[in-house]
């Protein structure tokens, strides 16, 4: 937890929630399982209850909430105007996109985000609400702020004009997220539409398709010789 531990509620059904209250957040770490590489789908129910508004007297003021993302490589936000914004920086570029969507407040909305590596996806309650043409393998683009972050920044998306300019400014979600899951893999629609409606395989953390190249590390123990017999094994479907 960062800056405190978040509320857990029961306001959605058969599920606990976790309600951010503009301060604290949770900080998943970092490692190889947060690489998101050549693919990766992310997706997350959020029910945001703050709708900041354009402010300033001589300036044009936009507020990024952030819902999850890992700093310099992949932003997940709610803007002001209360429409999903999404950041990426692959071998391509860095790509921000303003999509459209709405997510609307008090409301339990499911959104999902998708990379194969040639096109970004994003849903909207299992649908498909738009898509973007971008290419590359995730890169990051600052070294020194990788934790997974949920609800929260580890650096703040911050850019200063002049008078009459724009200044945009990254804050903390407020309101309640819940079931965030992770893939390294690009899901497809009906995968998407499975996560959400909560029927995916229990414990489907590992989604293999044809061609898929899967490197497990074994250690087995022979009780004969009583050795433990350790090393790879590749499989290829």
């Amino acid at each position: 937890c960062v800056a405190g531990c978040p509320t857990v509620v029961s306001d959605r059904p058969n599920s606990k929630s976790i309600v951010l209250n503009g301060q604290s957040h949770y900080n998943a770490g970092t490692g190889n399982m947060f690489q998101f590489g050549q693919q990766f789908s992310v997706s997350a129910w959020v029910n945001p209850s703050r709708i900041e508004q354009y402010r300033g007297l001589l300036q044009k003021v936009v507020v990024y909430d952030a819902i999850i993302g890992q700093y310099g490589q992949f932003q997940l936000m709610r803007k002001s105007n209360g429409v999903l914004a999404i950041s990426l920086s692959t071998t391509s570029g860095k790509y921000e996109f303003d999509t459209g969507v709405g997510l609307p407040l008090r409301t339990w909305t499911h959104v999902a985000v998708t990379y194969d590596g040639a096109v970004l996806v994003i849903y909207t309650n299992g649908n498909e609400a738009t898509r973007y043409a971008i290419s590359g393998r995730v890169v990051d683009t600052d070294t020194g702020a990788n934790d997974l972050r949920i609800g929260g920044w580890q650096k703040s998306k911050a850019i200063v004009g002049f008078f009459f300019s724009r200044y945009e400014s990254g804050t903390p979600f407020v309101g309640g997220i819940d079931d965030i899951a992770v893939y390294q893999v690009a899901l497809r629609a009906y995968e998407v539409r499975s996560l959400m409606q909560n029927t995916l395989t229990a414990n489907n953390d590992l989604i293999v398709r044809p061609s898929d190249r899967v490197v497990v590390n074994v250690n087995l123990q022979n009780k004969l010789l009583g050795r433990t017999v350790k090393g790879l094994t590749t499989l290829t479907t």
